[in-house]
């Protein structure tokens, strides 16, 4: 990966709403050679403060979507990790090691951005939300098992505001289940996330959390029920939806 020396235009910056983030610390514009992402053994990528990193012991797999997944750790950095999801030419990724956090979006025109993102920022997670939808439902429905639980399958809903944000958003979908199965495998846990399905929903956020997710699961409130529908036709254990609101 090498860094243009030029920076982006008011009009692009307008484009991307990422960059306007509190979280970022800063970014630049990068190419990538596909050729040697997929070839070389020992990946080098040129930060943002022209200090290069390499990306070791890493394994490419291709799964059944058609995503190329390269993971692998940064050399000399303990408990460190790169995950690399492509597609075609769309790109997400995610490099974590010490206290940086950077991220790599798809731009425009087979261009990428290197986010250096700022860790403290990281929100904190929700405590246990009891919600009405959940509340109401029988005990027999809750309890009822129909597999071991070896496999989460997982269906993603998000919103247009949510993909503004995330330069491609299946393919940073996809990294977010990378990272979730590496945090189980590493935490020794054995289940592991199956993404089945993502798909663009028009829900506009409601700027409240609990709201949203008591959207998220009331089947007949007529916000996002279409995903009960879609969840029952792909089989999905679990829906997910993505917005732009910073939180978990």
């Amino acid at each position: 990966y090498n860094a243009y020396e030029t920076e982006l235009t008011s009009s692009q910056l307008t484009n991307i709403e990422m960059l306007n983030q509190t979280n970022v610390v800063d970014y630049g514009v990068i190419s990538i050679d596909f050729s040697k992402v997929f070839t070389n053994r020992l990946l080098s990528i040129e930060l943002l403060n022209n200090d290069p990193i390499k990306i070791g012991s890493k394994s490419l797999t291709e799964n059944e979507h058609g995503y190329k997944v390269l993971k692998g750790n940064i050399i000399g950095y303990d408990n460190s990790y790169a995950i690399l999801v492509f597609k075609g030419q769309k790109i997400s990724g995610t490099i974590n090691f010490a206290d940086k956090l950077y991220e790599i979006r798809t731009f425009l025109d087979n261009k990428y951005i290197l986010i250096e993102k700022d860790k403290s920022y990281i929100p904190h997670e929700h405590q246990p939300l009891i919600l009405n939808s959940i509340e109401n439902k029988q005990e027999s429905d809750l309890n009822e098992i129909t597999d071991d639980g070896s496999v989460i399958d997982v269906l993603v809903a998000y919103n247009n505001s949510a993909a503004s944000q995330a330069g491609d958003i299946n393919t940073l979908i996809q990294v977010a289940v990378e990272e979730s199965n590496m945090a189980y495998s590493r935490s020794n846990i054995t289940p592991r996330l199956n993404l089945v399905y993502a798909y663009n929903t028009n829900y506009i956020e409601s700027g409240n959390y609990s709201t949203d997710l008591e959207r998220l699961t009331n089947k007949s409130d007529g916000f996002i029920d279409e995903i009960h529908d879609l969840r029952d036709a792909y089989g999905a254990d679990v829906c997910v939806l993505f917005l732009p609101t910073g939180d978990y």
